[in-house]
């Protein structure tokens, strides 16, 4: 199933894509309503087994995904188990934890 099957699509005019929609000659664009209550519980997070590693000024979270997880698209998953949602997010020496099992979260994310 694709990750964005369940998710409706709204029109985006928000004011900070003004520029972009301007130069393009576009009212809105369109895009995914993402889900905005893909906050995991602790308790599902601490019953999870994980690679844990300490990040560094050369990691990115697609790299680890394709090298862990086996895919780059999947980084998602690592931002949304430790609650940092870019790159940008992260501080040298930050614990970064990666599923053991990308299958138990993704079966979980899909429940909700």
């Amino acid at each position: 199933m694709a990750r964005y099957s369940n998710h409706a699509i709204m029109n985006n005019d928000s004011e900070i894509f003004r520029p972009l929609l301007d130069e393009k000659e576009l009212k809105f664009i369109k895009q995914f309503r993402l889900r905005t209550n893909l906050n995991l519980p602790e308790s599902f997070l601490r019953s999870q087994s994980y690679v844990t590693l300490t990040w560094n000024s050369t990691m990115k979270m697609s790299k680890l995904a394709e090298i862990y997880l086996g895919d780059p698209n999947e980084w998602w998953i690592i931002a949304l188990i430790n609650r940092k949602p870019t790159d940008f997010n992260w501080a040298i020496g930050d614990r970064v934890l990666i599923p053991s099992d990308l299958q138990v979260f993704k079966r979980y994310i899909e429940q909700q």
